[in-house]
Order: C-alpha cells, then structure tokens, then sequence
C-alpha cells in the first residue's frame, strides 16, 4: 500500500498533487478562473475536513450534484495543523457517536485502497485527582454499554503500556483499545478524492459574498465568480463560517471563533516505532501527547486560553501558523517534562500554533439554520476537527437527504442559540472558558454554571432574588436562581459557592428545605425564563389544531398541556397553551426553546396568512406560587376556590394595585398551584406583594433544583432532557394528551400507526436501592440502565427524592437481545418483570422500576377528580381513572 492513494485513481489526480498531499493547482485554478457552474442541487462553503466530509457523505447517499467552493485552497485551514488524534469515547451519547461515525468512514476509506496513515495504538487517559478518577469510571460504563473496548488501570498496568510514564501520583486510567492517530492531510485529501470521483465539484479561489432568499429558502449563492442558483447551501468555511453566515441580506447565527492551540514536536527520543506507544490525555495537567516520529508530540491550550484573530480573521489565512508563543506553552512543557522526564534530553524539532474553532457551549453547530430554510451548518469543532468531520458529515447529510437522523442531534442544532450568542464580544468571552473543557472533569451542570458571559439576561426580580442569597445559573443566558444560600450553610451566594463534584453536593440542604416548602407549605419559583408567543388571528385555532395533538379548541380561559409533534411522531415541542381571547392563544414553552418553537411556528404558517406569532418571553416576568397553601395564599387576592378558579384555566386578575397579571392555575411540577405572568413594570411590586402576604404561610423562595426534584419525583418529563424530536406520546406516558378524535395534526398518521404496532422503547422511573447518599456517587444523568444484567438503556435526568427517601433516575428502556441485538416488543409485563440496574460509576445498584407517576402522600384533602391531569405519566388512560377513583375512595 503506498502513501496517500490507490494506483488505479492516481492518475485522476495528479494535476493537483504535489508531494502526496493534496494541493490545487493547474488544473483547478484554471476550472476557478472559468467561473462557476450556473446550478448545484447543493453548495458547500468551505474545503476543509468538514466541508469535504460533508461533500463525500453526500454524494454516498447518492446527491451527486454537490459543489464545493473554497476561498483559498482546499485542506488548507486548521486541517493541516492537526495533530491527527483519534477517539471513540466522548462526554455525551451523541458526540460519542459522532466520533463512531468518523471512525466507521475511515475504515470504510481504507478498504477502498487508501493508506490515511491510521494506527490504531489505544490510548490511556490518566486520573491524577480522584474525581477523575470518578469522571472516567463514569465514561468507562458508557464504553462498556457501547460496545466499546475499554478498561480501568491501575497506576501499575499503566506504566507497562508507557514504560517513559511518571505514574507515583496517579489513581489509574482508562484505557481505550481501539483510539489512535491519522495523518490529517492524507485522510481528508481521501475524503476530498472520494467525494470528487462521486462527482463532487471543486472550484478554489471562488470566495462566498452572499447567501440569496426566496420566499424563506435558499434560492443561490453569490461569489466573486460569479453566481450558483441551488436548494441548499451548507456553512462549513470553519474559522470564517460567523462571516459567511453574517454576508449578505439575511443574517445567519453561526457563533463560532478560534483559540490559540499549541503542539510541541521533538527530535526522536523513544527507541520504538510510534504505533507501539499509546496515546496519553493527561487531562489534570491539561495536555495529551504522543510519539511522533519516534519523537514527542505534546499539545495543550495556555491557562488561561488566548483568543485568535481579537479583530478580523484574515481571509487569506491558508497553510498558515500563527506565531510560536513559548511563554504561554512554557507550563505545558514543564508538566511534561514531570510527566515524561526523558522529554527533558530531547531537542524541540517546532512548536506548532494553529487556531481551533470554539462555539459558546463547547459543542458543534450542525443542522438547518433557524433564520433560512436549507441553509445548513457544520461548523465549530471545538479542537475535534479530524477525529469529528466525518462523523458531523454524515449527521449532515442525513439531514438534507432524509430529513432526520438516527439519533437525537439537539444539542448541536443551530436553534439553541439566540442572537446574544452570535454576538462577536460574547463568544470570545465565552470560548476562553469553554475551551478549557477540553481537558476539564466533565462535572454535572458546567454549562449552566459558566463563569464568563453572565448577567447578560435577567428579569427584574434578579436583584431581589440576589439579596436572598440567590445562586444562579445560565439557560439561553437567562440568569435563574438554582438554589437560595441558607444561613446555616455559611457562605456568600455566588458561584464561587457552587463546588463541584459527583457526589451529594454542598447545596443538598437547602434544596431539601425548599423541596419541603413546595410540598408541605408554600414556595416562590422564577419561571420568567420560558419562551413565551402569542398566536392570534381569525385562524389561530385551525393553525393550532394542526400543529398540536391535543384539543386546543377549549372556552376562552382554558389551559391545555400538549405536544408538537413532527411527521413521525416525535416531540418537536412540548408546551402549555391557553386561550385568551376568542382569537388569541398563549404558547409557554421550554426556555431552550425559545428559538426553535418560533423557527416551527413559522414553518407552518398558512399560504394565506391570518395568523400573527408575537415572541414575549421578554414582555413577562413569572411567578410560581407553588404547593398545598398556595391557593390559600392567593385567596388573599380574589377568589382562588376550585369553583371559582378551576384546575387547568387561566384568568386575568389583579394583586394590589397592579391589574392584568394573567394567572393560571398549573405547575410544572404536578405539585398544586398558580403561574403569574406580570407585565414586567409591574414585577417587582407584585413580588413584594406576594412576599408580604407569603409571611403567614411561611412562604420559601425555592431555586430549579428544587423544581427539578420536585418534577423527577413526580415522574414528570421536560423536553430537552427527557424527551426530544424523536420521543413518542406512546413511548413515555404522554398517550392520554393526544385526541385523536379532533381531526388531522402534524404526526397524527404516525402515531396511528404506533398505535397499532406498540412500542421498542419505554420512559420509566427507577428508584436506587443501596445506595449510599452520603459516600456513594451520585447519578447525574447518562447512566447506563441494565435489565436482567443486560444493556437496555441510559438515564436522562436524575435527583434524590426528598420524599421517596431515594436516588430518583428517570430513563429510556429497551427489550434488545443480547445475542443478536434485536430490538424486541416491548410490554408493562416484561417491565414490571424484569430486574433492573443501574450503573452508576462503575458500581450497579439495583433499582425498582415505575412505569406511572407514583402516588406520594397526601398533603391536603382530595379536590377534585381533575387532579388525574397531574398524573403525569400514565401507562393508560383507563388504568390512571381507575388509579384516581380508588384514591378518592380511600382519602
């Protein structure tokens, strides 16, 4: 096998070779200077890894007519800097199986003929501290449940893999057989080979000036070449993809800009071959390395990380380092050099400084744009370019040419984001931070307690909230209290307060008091971060009908909890709608949806028009009043009886001298209470209202994590982190919403169709059993679930149950057969049957399963039987009517 490509294509290619790595010269310049073809069924931005991933992926699934245009030469950006690392595991499910996706292409581009220089030479990721120790526990089960070849090791068993390796302060490692390198510029000049013998088109020099709309979409593409009429255009121009998406009429949010990465390369210290040496990620010392040539190569980022470019990125910037900055890559190599003394006889050959992507959220931006329909996003790879593109490629082709992917791709799509993301000032600010995940403890809730970028967005009750001891976290940027400091835990209320760990955390107590006041008294929650629309028009119930699958034709003053459902089913949103007027609806949906559920809105509006969609998640500040004392509480302000005010209505009502607060009588916990929405001038006047009149029930302020507990206990699913886009009413409990009797609804024939068939997958609750609160690791979501000692799912959320008195994890199941990995029928029999565990660190605990809402004790006297709405998840609507009647017969 020779270097780079197969004998049979050589030919094909070499007017642009030069020395084995592809080049564009001749041939290409000329085909650029000839202008562009006048259509492509798709145009592709940007002739890096990504961008010819995407191409190759494309014309495998048969797109031929794809047209790749870059503005300087292809695989000649950070691709060329890459030090060509290769994993299979990473912190999430779905980024673990981007990196299986690209691992699956470069077998695949190797049995074609083509040597990408792979060694596939294992890799060791060391634990220095003991929660990293915990953290790779943690990923070795999700290796484990995947399929994939991994092991602990002791400090021991890791000194026999790297004999070089100082390991006296080490508590083990994970080992990773199957991780490796390739040679970057080898691989992806394959990828681009491949993709052009489909029938891929390359044009060099051709530089994108603007993206063309008509009627929403993308009509063509404007260049300095000349124009490209297509149907859909994908953003894969890396570090310059926020300008592309920022040229012409319609702006596009693409948050993404470089750090500074650094790699030291030495002359050869090490006796063997490079494949015989293990790669190392020695993470507490925020640097990997591996041998090269037979000498080192060592890579990391400055502490803290630089940013690239502080002003614009220089168009021209192709096979380009930037400058070496010994001082800031100083403490990598003395951590080296304590890591692997014999580096300290070696001479450095060059240190490389190459820019790396980073996005706000330390993740990807793929899929379709929410401003423009087919224009489409793969962009910021957060310094896992080569081990990530084709994987993020064939997630992206998926898209374009079915529609769907076979995984759940939430958090990478461009709708999580809002312009405050996409602002230049906020992503350098942010990406100092999140580059630094690149080697930091994959602890519970980093994103949602980042340190940088902060108080950006804030309702007016912050500083109130603040005065009580308030801890914040970020969702969309909107700051909302998590937990409120009390006196007895002796410290200020800042993040500095929030340490992080997997086991019971500082914040128990206090979330445990406020759990209780919403139980047994009275609490306050912050909702003011939902997204919020109104939808009005003399069509408004047509339009709602088809996009929601539960009747949302009630009087005026009703309040309905429904789905949005895609064509298969699946939750594209999970949301409350109230009528307010005969003509005009409220829709409260999740914070992280406050993009997407606008994007979908419009999607579907009529030809005709008539319906106007008003974004006020801004307008609005909302108050939770929450638990059994809370319609005694609001009695102080009008008439608050079941007769008067029903369970599931909504009324306008005033509290003091403020009017026009809208109150609705819903949780989103299944706990009883009122949602307030306050006109924001009005907010912190009602809120000492409400505080005032609070005193006598003993009123708490209560943060999210009491809210979430308070949800996980009631077995109550949130999108976004228990169910998604391809989550069914039939598989977690939701059936009882759906009317199928009301007439047609966007995923109404699929949901049919399940109806019929059955479920593969169940949303259940399990309650941990010996565990140890106080000493075990805690569960915090993405656990493995087994049953009868075999694979069949993984948790989403997780919390202790106050009231349970247990380890609370809520989760997917499957019925898969461990010899053949069939996805078997899947009943409440063999759920109720079965034995399940969950593997929590390493350790399995067992754990009782609940396929419904279980029944807590009462805490005030039985109402109404309206209260079967906060059963919130059912395994069928006659069974939860005959739960409801004989909890009235025994109340």
């Amino acid at each position: 096998m020779h270097r780079g490509f197969p004998v049979t294509k050589l030919r094909l290619l070499q007017p642009i070779l030069q020395d084995s790595v592809f080049c564009h010269h001749a041939a290409l310049s000329t085909l650029s200077s000839s202008g562009v073809p006048s259509q492509a069924r798709v145009v592709v931005c940007g002739g890096g890894a990504v961008g010819v991933s995407v191409a190759y992926q494309l014309t495998e699934a048969g797109w031929n007519d794809v047209v790749i245009l870059e503005q300087n030469i292809a695989l000649g950006g950070s691709t060329v800097l890459s030090a060509g690392l290769m994993r299979r595991l990473a912190p999430s499910f779905l980024a673990t199986q981007v990196l299986e996706y690209t691992n699956q292409g470069f077998d695949a581009i190797i049995k074609k003929g083509y040597d990408i220089g792979l060694h596939r030479s294992g890799s060791l990721s060391l634990a220095r501290v003991s929660d990293r120790f915990i953290d790779l526990q943690r990923q070795h089960s999700a290796a484990k449940a995947a399929g994939f070849e991994s092991e602990m090791m002791t400090p021991e068993e890791v000194g026999k893999k790297f004999p070089y390796l100082h390991t006296a302060d080490l508590y083990g490692a994970l080992w990773c057989a199957k991780d490796g390198f390739i040679n970057p510029e080898l691989t992806y000049a394959a990828v681009l080979d491949l993709a052009m013998l489909n029938g891929a088109k390359l044009i060099q020099g051709c530089l994108v000036t603007g993206v063309n709309v008509e009627k929403g979409a993308v009509k063509s593409v404007d260049t300095n070449l000349g124009s490209i009429a297509c149907e859909y255009f994908v953003n894969c121009a890396g570090l310059w993809s926020r300008d592309v998406a920022k040229s012409g009429f319609r702006k596009i949010r693409v948050p993404v800009h470089p750090c500074e990465h650094q790699y030291l390369v030495t002359y050869p210290v090490f006796p063997n071959e490079d494949k015989d040496y293990p790669i190392i990620f020695d993470m507490d010392e925020r640097m990997y390395m591996r041998a090269h040539n037979r000498g080192i190569l060592c890579g990391g980022f400055a502490v803290p990380p630089k940013v690239a470019f502080p002003g614009r990125i220089p168009p021209d910037f192709s096979k380009k380092m930037l400058p070496e900055d010994w001082d800031s890559f100083q403490p990598i190599l003395e951590r080296l050099i304590q890591r692997v003394p014999s580096v300290h006889l070696a001479e450095p050959l060059k240190l490389v400084n190459g820019p790396e992507a980073f996005t706000p959220d330390g993740r990807s931006v793929m899929g379709e744009s929410a401003e423009v329909k087919n224009y489409y996003i793969a962009a910021g790879m957060n310094a896992k370019g080569t081990a990530a593109a084709l994987g993020l490629g064939r997630l992206l082709a998926d898209k374009v040419t079915k529609g769907s992917t076979e995984f759940e791709t939430w958090e990478l799509d461009p709708r999580r984001f809002l312009d405050m993301h996409n602002n230049r000032d906020f992503v350098k600010a942010r990406i100092k931070e999140t580059s630094s995940w690149v080697f930091a403890i994959n602890y519970p809730y980093r994103e949602d307690t980042a340190r940088t970028a902060r108080k950006v967005r804030t309702s007016p009750l912050y500083s109130s909230f603040k005065a009580q001891g308030a801890v914040f976290g970020q969702f969309m940027g909107y700051e909302r209290p998590l937990f409120f400091v009390t006196d007895q835990m002796n410290a200020l209320p800042d993040l500095d307060f929030f340490p992080a760990t997997f086991g019971k955390p500082a914040w128990h107590s206090a979330v445990e008091a406020e759990y209780h006041a919403c139980r047994h008294g009275t609490g306050l929650i912050d909702l003011s971060s939902f997204s919020k629309f109104e939808i009005k028009g003399k069509k408004a119930v047509e339009y709602l009908q088809y996009l929601c699958s539960n009747d949302v034709n009630v009087p005026v003053g009703g309040v309905v909890h429904t789905g949005m459902h895609n064509e298969r089913g699946g939750y594209e949103n999970d949301c409350t709608v109230a009528r307010l007027q005969e003509n005009l609806f409220l829709v409260v949906a999740p914070t992280t949806q406050q993009t997407r559920c606008r994007k979908w809105l419009n999607r579907h509006l009529p030809k005709e028009g008539g319906i106007g969609i008003a974004d006020v998640t801004s307008s609005y500040t909302v108050i939770n009043i929450i638990g059994p004392l809370a319609r005694d509480l609001m009695n102080n302000f009008g008439d608050m009886s079941q007769a008067a005010f029903p369970f599931f209505t909504c009324q306008t009502i005033n509290i003091g001298y403020a009017s026009n607060i809208l109150a609705m009588n819903i949780t989103h916990t299944g706990e009883t209470g009122w949602a307030l929405y306050i006109p924001n001038e009005y907010a912190l006047y009602v809120y000492e209202c409400l505080t005032k009149a609070g005193k006598d029930y003993s009123l708490t302020l209560a943060g999210h994590f009491a809210m979430r507990t308070l949800r996980i206990e009631r077995f109550y699913a949130f999108w976004g982190q228990d169910i998604d886009s391809t989550t069914t009413p039939f598989e977690c409990g939701r059936a009882f919403r759906v009317k199928f009797e009301k007439g047609n609804f966007i995923g109404r024939d699929a949901l049919l169709k399940q109806q019929t068939a059955g479920v593969t997958r169940s949303y259940v609750q399990l309650l941990l059993e010996d565990h140890d609160m106080d000493t075990d690791p805690w569960p915090w979501g993405g656990e493995p679930i087994f049953c009868n000692g075999n694979f069949a799912g993984r948790t989403t959320t997780t919390g202790y149950g106050y009231t349970l008195g247990q380890q609370v994890c809520l989760g997917f199941v499957k019925n898969i057969d461990p010899a053949t990995k069939t996805i078997l029928p899947l009943t409440s029999d063999w759920i109720q049957n079965s034995k399940f565990e969950v593997e929590v660190a390493g350790r399995r605990f067992p754990a009782k399963v609940n396929v419904r809402s279980p029944r807590l004790p009462a805490v005030v006297a039985f109402e109404h039987p309206e209260v079967v709405k906060y059963v919130t998840t059912q395994d069928d609507e006659t069974g939860v009517k005959k739960f409801v009647k004989k909890m009235a017969m025994e109340i």
